[in-house]
């Protein structure tokens, strides 16, 4: 059996990380999800539970407001799951292709870019982490918190790096 150095290791790592990482239409990248984010989507569910179960117009038990609350809440939860999860997006000639649920397709042209910058604030469904990047193009903000943050300015910078600010 051939034993590999540490050295070989790392760069075994790192050709496995890039080989999920680059497609062969340009770099494909996903989105970053903290745990702490996950749960402000589940905070709604206990506060309805709650406020529900404690209403003054309508006298029901824990049971029943669990059940009611979930039977509209749960399929929304399983439903933003899966956008979270199978959105992702990709770079190439035409720009930041962002695929939503892998199918309905957004492209931030490399043209209308005015710059991209790191940032903490702002919040949304593919913004699930402290580290995050707004991409500003014709006025309009971009939030996204990428997992391969570093290979996509890179990767952006390849094809305009007058936008990217430190």
């Amino acid at each position: 059996m051939h034993m590999m150095s540490q050295g070989q290791q790392i760069n075994l790592d790192l050709l496995k990380k890039l080989s999920m990482v680059i497609g062969c239409d340009g770099l494909k990248f996903t989105f970053k999800t903290e745990f702490l984010y996950l749960v402000y989507l589940i905070i709604p569910f206990v506060i309805s539970i709650v406020l529900l179960r404690l209403g003054k117009s309508v006298i029901v038990s824990w049971k029943e407001s669990i059940t009611m609350v979930s039977i509209l809440y749960i399929p929304i939860l399983i439903i933003s799951l899966i956008v979270i999860f199978t959105t992702y997006g990709t770079i190439d000639d035409e720009g930041i292709n962002i695929y939503y649920v892998g199918f309905l397709k957004k492209t931030i042209s490399f043209d209308t870019i005015e710059k991209i910058e790191e940032t903490e604030k702002g919040f949304n469904f593919f913004a699930l982490a402290n580290s995050k990047l707004k991409i500003t193009s014709k006025g309009k903000n971009y939030i996204f918190s990428i997992k391969e943050k570093d290979i996509f300015l890179e990767k952006v910078g390849d094809y305009k790096s007058d936008v990217i600010k430190e």
